[in-house]
């Protein structure tokens, strides 16, 4: 299992296994994957919570589309488990990479806590008072 080069050079990243063409890895304690694609280096964080119901999805989807920094950002779901995955070019330097990767982290817990208190995600996104 080789790492892509600027994955390799962050010494907390702790790789696990590959399977299907992906390497899974621990970062920060928190679980994540990552394949080179020739679109780029694609690189997920799990969103550690309980089956959010569709509009979580929806809601979060929607804003992820919503801002320029998002457009390389989506939601996946695979392997039973919500990623939040991140598309990075070939050429990313390792200390921007490793920057991206504390903001995803940072990212799937936010998202992760929003799932447990849905109703807070609809005031918080909307501005309006939760029904």
């Amino acid at each position: 299992m080789k790492l892509p080069s600027a994955l390799s050079s962050l010494e907390s990243l702790v790789p696990l296994n590959e399977q299907g063409g992906l390497i899974h890895f621990r970062l920060a304690g928190h679980c994540g994957w990552t394949v080179e694609h020739t679109n780029g280096l694609l690189v997920a964080m799990a969103v550690e919570c309980d089956e959010p119901d569709g509009a979580w999805f929806e809601q979060i989807a929607l804003w992820l589309a919503s801002t320029p920094a998002g457009l390389d950002d989506s939601l996946q779901i695979a392997e039973e488990a919500i990623w939040l995955v991140r598309r990075h070019t070939l050429t990313i330097e390792a200390v921007e990479l490793e920057s991206s990767l504390t903001q995803l982290i940072s990212i799937a817990r936010w998202l992760a806590k929003f799932g447990e208190t849905s109703s807070e995600v609809c005031f918080s996104l909307t501005s309006e008072k939760p029904v």
